[in-house]
């Protein structure tokens, strides 16, 4: 499991292990937003020279064309196997400069350091890379964990307050799959930039779970949560120019709401803990409208999830708040009826 690090720890180790190592070079990949506002910070806290590669932000640039541009900034400059790649960034950041290091010369080492908090309590950890292919959430890739993840919570003050609620989503799927205590918190939670407190007890989580199931054989697949529908309905709505796109932790947000109710319907979930699971998600997170159409598109981008098997919807489901199961069939009547239930709860 890869060595994960807080604040001003991160930068003595790396500060120390690049001396000790003496890389050939260190490339930082930064987005156009995290090189403006993360990078000077970077900078400041490091001893070391480092070239930097910037790409578009944004999930509509996770794919093959932005992986093949850092790939040709790597050979502009000249960059060997005895190179570091440490990037700077959220989700999509990391995913694809672990990508674009895992396959460049046949493989650089790298180092996470998450910017976001959805890439601080998820995406950094446990070593999924990869980009979206052809409209579908990340499809193309390889699961190799970094050196190292560096987790900050100075640059979240960065962030915009719906990028930071954003991350929430994965900090409240934590809590459904695995911790009942962390749910019971955030049941009374207000703030949208979590404590460090908040923060470790996600990283934990992860790191036990990940430590089991690296590729994601097993238990892995619990991380899943809101996922499997989530990942769908962030995919359609990427295409949808004339519509707000949602952001990944709101998009997991809907997921949830609707995986709550299958759970209640699939694996005996209480009714009244569901209801208090859907109302709370619904209090925190954007819920649009579904229509009909929506939800046809939805479902074809469903049959696409990297968990199904022998063309059969599998869902991660609850029995209980901190009780996941993975593996679960779930046909598209099901589903359909997931979405009556979330158009429902609109309406409360």
């Amino acid at each position: 499991m890869s060595n994960v690090l807080f604040r001003g720890n991160t930068y003595q180790y790396l500060n120390k292990y690049c001396k000790k190592i003496a890389f050939s070079k260190v490339i930082v990949v930064v987005d156009e937003n995290t090189s403006k506002i993360c990078l000077p910070v970077f900078e400041n806290l490091v001893t070391f020279d480092f070239d930097y590669i910037e790409i578009k932000p944004g999930e509509a640039y996770k794919n093959m064309i932005s992986v093949q541009n850092i790939w040709q900034k790597l050979i502009d400059l000249e960059v060997d196997r005895n190179s570091l790649i440490i990037n700077l960034g959220g989700g999509v950041v990391t995913d694809m400069g672990g990508f674009a290091a895992l396959t460049y010369k046949r493989g650089l080492p790298y180092i996470n350091i998450p910017t976001t908090l959805l890439g601080m309590v998820d995406a950094a950890i446990g070593g999924k890379t990869g980009v979206d292919f052809n409209g579908l959430k990340n499809q193309i890739g390889v699961i190799q964990e970094p050196l190292l993840v560096g987790i900050d919570p100075v640059y979240l003050k960065t962030l915009p307050q719906r990028e930071c609620l954003s991350g929430m989503g994965e900090v409240y799927k934590y809590g459904f799959m695995a911790d009942a205590k962390l749910y019971q918190t955030l049941q009374s939670y207000k703030d949208t930039y979590p404590s460090d407190e908040v923060i470790k007890r996600c990283v934990n989580i992860k790191k036990n779970i990940v430590s089991q199931d690296l590729t994601e054989q097993g238990v892995r697949k619990t991380l899943n949560f809101g996922h499997t529908l989530g990942h769908a309905i962030e995919s359609y709505f990427l295409t949808k120019p004339e519509a707000q796109q949602l952001r990944h932790g709101e998009a997991v947000a809907i997921g949830m709401i609707m995986a709550l109710y299958l759970s209640h319907v699939k694996t005996g979930l209480p009714e009244e803990v569901c209801r208090e699971g859907q109302l709370l998600l619904k209090s925190r997170f954007s819920t649009p409208q579904l229509s009909d159409e929506d939800q046809k598109h939805i479902i074809t981008y469903l049959k696409h999830d990297k968990k199904n098997r022998h063309d059969t919807l599998q869902f991660v489901l609850l029995k209980n708040i901190g009780q996941a199961v993975w593996n679960i069939t779930v046909t598209t009547d099901e589903v359909y009826q997931a979405f009556e239930n979330y158009q429902r709860l609109l309406y409360t």
